[in-house]
């Protein structure tokens, strides 16, 4: 009876009245366990709510004593023993330097799991452990466990996922995803996890095909609505998308995130007004959105009203350092936060402000923004400040500060000491850099050689490139990284088949690479080999990144070397939308144009080619006096 109303006392939580409950019933019955493990729980309890921590470790060094008779008593009990280990994992939980704790409810719940074979949760709680413990293999037969224990048990399956992607072992964290559709094909979370899982692994279409196999309900929710459009979007197919994306607003109204991709469709498209508009529309309703303001400036470029889009992040920039200001004066003064959200708040958003205004020659301007860069919290956000301020002072001819500035401030990084070379060879400096640059590759970590290597690229130094990866790759093993830098800097120097080789190389390694793919294939087109396999290359690119001017240019242009015109000029309007100043791209333009008959709008394709930085100026006239010549000749036929 005294057991009993103990129970019951600890249930109407009478903690006082059950304690003394609990004490007496252990005198009259000391050899029973399930009062034992009945009076461990209750002092459990008390030490989870207790504040005190003095109190809360008297209370949990009790229950493990208590835990510990009640384990000698009943030595193969599941039941107690379940208690005894919960003990040992709570007092785990509140002493995490306590792993003897942690190893003994392991081994408790591993005699637990022989003695029931059926009980679901002790797997759980085992695999758990076990994760913890960092003994993911073993955690994955016990969650693999409690899924065939429970084949429907989403938890137990919740579990199992954590615990493989944990592991790296993506491939069967898709067959579980595929495993919880089947027996339960509304399961939004697996649905999108197989799909993220898909399309990270550049299969794209595959997770479409995934998604558009969902139930009716589940598809027409906003969120699987919303990764369809992404995947469409990633697998080349823009119409799509933007119909899937037409259908989530008009279904469930504009939020930030689907007015942003409707409007990166729209500009993958070249229908940069619209896309402008459509972001203008989203800034107007979040005016403090950094990603909405860096989205519709990126489009405002593309549309050559760089001003109009430096303009926009200026002021979203003020309007966020305005709230971000007055919040700190609100905050607590141990608070944190502050700086934690400097890369995602107003200064990462100055950063960009400060890059768009050097791709404008604004270099005075561009420092003025850094400014309060150098003394911000965020070690990235420094070191931006100093390597754009570095470049900066160099076009105002501040060479010697734009050294010091770097020297001063963050000299061991390989990005500063890679800068601090390039500025000593436009300096005409070059000892001091090469020095700079063999120590920085020779330090044998990749991150340093391509700091270096890419140096020489921008300064088209391409034998030095050549040499850098090259002794490198001798002591360590090749990755995407280093393979297409070296075989990049090969094509640019002219060693055409080795650089072939060295791009097949790294497509065996890495084959949905997206910049080898569209970088050999348009190799190719450029020589008017391999079309087909260029083609089939540059178009699994252009449908990884739909939205590059260069890729899209890149398909457009072997189709007019295969002689399909119609198809080529497609693409390159499209291109031309994409990049509005690439003369490379307006030339192509004007060619497709010109090979189809439609000599007027070749003629200002052409005219705009020849106004862009990089335009081969000859060559173009050339093309002009040939549209001359053609024109005459077609006017003098009778």
């Amino acid at each position: 009876m005294s057991f009993a109303v103990a129970k019951l006392l600890a249930d109407e939580g009478s903690f006082r009245e059950a304690l003394e409950a609990f004490e007496e019933t252990v005198e009259l019955a000391p050899k029973d366990p399930y009062v034992r493990a009945a009076y461990t729980e209750l002092l459990v309890r008390l030490a989870q709510l207790s504040r005190s921590p003095r109190y809360r470790q008297q209370q949990l060094q009790r229950a493990v004593e208590q835990a510990q008779a009640a384990r000698s008593l009943a030595p193969k009990d599941p039941d107690v023993l379940q208690v005894v280990g919960q003990t040992f994992l709570t007092v785990a939980e509140v002493d995490p330097q306590n792993v003897a704790a942690l190893q003994t409810a392991r081994e408790i719940f591993q005699q637990v799991r022989e003695l029931s074979p059926n009980d679901v949760t002790v797997r759980m709680t085992l695999g758990q452990i076990l994760l913890y413990l960092g003994r993911t293999d073993e955690a994955i037969e016990a969650f693999r466990e409690a899924v065939t224990v429970s084949p429907g048990n989403r938890r137990a399956y919740g579990f199992l996922v954590e615990a493989l992607r944990s592991s790296g072992r993506n491939d069967e964290v898709e067959q579980v995803y595929r495993d919880v559709l089947e027996f339960d094909p509304g399961a939004e979370e697996a649905l999108l996890g197989l799909a993220e899982l898909q399309g990270a692994r550049g299969d794209h279409l595959g997770a479409v095909e995934t998604l558009r196999a969902a139930p009716p309900e589940l598809l027409a929710t906003e969120q699987v609505r919303q990764t369809l459009a992404v995947q469409l979007f990633l697998s080349g197919d823009l119409r799509g998308s933007l119909a899937e994306l037409d259908r989530a607003i008009s279904d469930h109204g504009e939020n930030p995130s689907l007015g942003r991709l409707r409007a990166l469709v729209l500009n993958a498209q070249g229908r940069n007004q619209e896309a402008a508009q459509q972001l203008w529309r989203l800034l107007a309703e979040n005016p403090k959105d950094p990603e909405v303001a860096l989205t519709l400036a990126r489009v405002l470029v593309r549309m050559g009203r760089g001003e109009e889009a430096a303009q926009v992040l200026g002021e979203v920039v003020a309007r966020l350092e305005a709230e971000e200001a007055e919040r700190a004066a609100d905050a607590p003064a141990d608070d944190a936060a502050p700086a934690a959200a400097q890369a995602s708040g107003a200064a990462g958003l100055r950063l960009e402000w400060a890059e768009l205004l050097l791709e404008q020659e604004q270099w005075q301007p561009a420092l003025d923004v850094l400014e309060p860069l150098h003394q911000a919290e965020v070690p990235q956000l420094r070191l931006g400040a100093e390597l754009l301020s570095a470049e900066a002072l160099v076009r105002l001819e501040r060479g010697d500060e734009a050294l010091e500035l770097l020297s001063r401030s963050s000299s061991k990084d390989p990005a500063a000491v890679a800068k601090r070379a390039e500025l000593l060879l436009r300096l005409e400096r070059p000892d001091e850099a090469r020095k700079l640059l063999d120590d920085l590759a020779g330090s044998g970590e990749e991150v340093s050689l391509l700091a270096a290597s890419l140096v020489y690229q921008r300064l088209e130094h391409y034998d030095e490139v050549v040499r850098l990866v090259r002794n490198y790759l001798e002591d360590h093993e090749a990755t995407p990284r280093t393979l297409f830098l070296l075989a990049s800097a090969l094509e640019r120097r002219g060693s055409f088949d080795d650089s072939v080789r060295e791009f097949r190389r790294l497509l065996e390694m890495d084959p949905n690479n997206p910049d080898a793919l569209n970088y050999l294939g348009y190799m190719w087109a450029e020589r008017g080999e391999n079309l087909q396999e260029a083609l089939q290359m540059v178009s699994r690119a252009v449908a990884q990144e739909p939205d590059s001017g260069a890729f899209v240019d890149s398909l457009g242009w072997i189709y007019y070397q295969l002689g399909r015109y119609q198809e080529a000029l497609e693409h390159l309007e499209r291109a031309a939308h994409l990049v509005t100043d690439d003369g490379t791209v307006l030339e192509h333009l004007g060619d497709a144009y010109r090979a189809l008959g439609r000599l007027e709008e070749a003629r200002e394709a052409y005219g705009r080619a020849l106004r862009a930085e990089d335009a081969e100026q000859e060559r173009i006239v050339d093309k002009l006096r040939q549209l001359d010549a053609q024109e005459e000749a077609d006017g003098a036929e009778p």
